[in-house]
């Protein structure tokens, strides 16, 4: 997934991520097109918490969490050009995780 994402970053950096930009036009936390986007995020986290639990890591949701926070940020970065070669570093960073994670159960 942190591939996919990172391969992507070019568009986003020129247009930026249709959820942040939408959510952000949306103060209402009751507004319906809120909350699409908040449940859309929602079940992509927990498809992620899946994936990391199929993967072995001890604490998959802390682990999805992180990556999470890593995938969001990566396109934040890349979409302002805070970060050089975000998506390089994000492969990294995800990987870094992932040994991380599943080295504790192991360990």
């Amino acid at each position: 997934m942190a591939r996919f994402i990172a391969e992507g970053l070019p568009d986003i950096a020129r247009r930026g991520c249709p959820f942040v930009n939408s959510i952000a036009g949306l103060p209402d936390p009751g507004h319906p097109a809120r909350r699409l986007i908040e449940n859309h995020k929602a079940d992509q986290r927990r498809r992620l918490t899946a994936m990391c639990e199929r993967a072995g890591a001890p604490a998959p949701d802390d682990v999805s969490a992180e990556i999470t926070f890593l995938l969001e940020g990566a396109q934040i970065s890349a979409q302002n050009g805070s970060v050089d070669r975000a998506g390089e570093r994000l492969v990294v960073a995800v990987s870094a995780v992932l040994d991380r994670g599943t080295a504790v159960r192991e360990g």
